[in-house]
């Protein structure tokens, strides 16, 4: 069995049709949590508070049974799985692992393959490997707390493989790949400099400089347009490098692409809360902390901050 979990969740068994419709959008909730901390074990009370913040516990309780009486026999659908997959008792549930493959771990057990030491076309094959499972946004139409925040993380790392697939096709001379893997990026992050410079100098290392001057133009006015800025002095200068037809220029190396550096701009005006975004922008940009958990009662501004 594969529970994916990019581009909204689904349950894959076999030949038969997937399952990708259930019962209430909370059951949903349930086995995605489920799959994708398939480590281990959660309480009950966890997953209650998780899932039904506002119901009484008794409520709470019920709703979290009436759950899993649906999604029972759908995830253990003969005789010999009951209770093989669904592993509960009376304080915790669990997914059991062994038997069911998640995309999501597909994926980073490809980008952990890629940080191996055996060269570039061992860590092609694990960057393509990471970049085809990801299909799209983690579980899109889902928008609890610790959703977005993995929903976050996981697209970093999606564009930082790509980024790190431009850099290794380009070290070894496969421009088209590398054009192919920048244009991907810049769908997924359209106001990167990076991005967009690396598509400006692949165009013209392919013998394409007037395409190469066009994309410089088009992120002039994105950055301008998006961010209120204007193109750097090294993104100045590679533009001058190709108009000038200079026959080298600057080429990425592997691994000096990181993730984002800066914070999401806010949408819309924050009040109240100075304090916080200060101590979270801090631990965020102080290049220390990878995952930050913010906890509060329901409603406080949590997902918001």
């Amino acid at each position: 069995m594969q529970i994916n979990l990019f581009c909204g969740l689904s349950v894959h068994r076999g030949e038969q049709p997937p399952l990708r419709h259930f019962q209430t959008y909370k059951t949903g909730a349930l086995l995605a949590y489920l799959a994708f901390y398939g480590q281990q074990a959660h309480p009950r009370e966890l997953l209650v508070n998780l899932l039904w913040p506002d119901a009484d516990p008794a409520s709470g309780r019920n709703r979290l049974t009436q759950a899993l009486v649906w999604l029972r026999p759908r995830l253990e659908a003969t005789e010999s799985e009951r209770g093989t997959i669904l592993i509960s008792d009376r304080q915790s549930l669990r997914l059991q692992t062994s038997g069911v493959e998640t995309d999501v771990r597909l994926f980073e057990d490809a980008l952990r393959a890629a940080d191996s030491k055996l060269g570039p076309a061992v860590q092609i094959e694990a960057l393509r490997r990471a970049v085809d499972l990801y299909r799209g946004e983690l579980l899109t139409g889902y928008y609890e707390d610790w959703v977005l925040t993995e929903r976050q993380r996981l697209f970093e790392q999606f564009l930082l493989a790509l980024r790190r697939l431009v850099a290794l096709y380009e070290q070894t001379e496969a421009f088209d790949r590398a054009l192919d893997c920048a244009r991907r990026a810049l769908v997924a992050d359209p106001v990167s400099e990076e991005i967009h410079c690396a598509l400006i100098r692949l165009l013209a290392l392919t013998g394409q400089p007037a395409a190469g001057l066009r994309q410089y133009r088009e992120m002039e006015q994105i950055l301008q347009r998006e961010l209120d800025e204007e193109p750097s002095a090294a993104a100045r200068t590679l533009a001058e490098q190709i108009r000038r037809s200079e026959p080298q220029l600057v080429r990425l190396q592997p691994g000096l692409w990181t993730a984002p550096q800066k914070l999401p701009a806010p949408l819309t005006r924050f009040f109240g809360r100075s304090d916080e975004i200060q101590q979270v922008r801090g631990l965020m940009e102080g290049g220390q902390v990878r995952l930050l958990s913010l906890i509060g009662t329901g409603g406080c501004g949590k997902t918001r901050l």
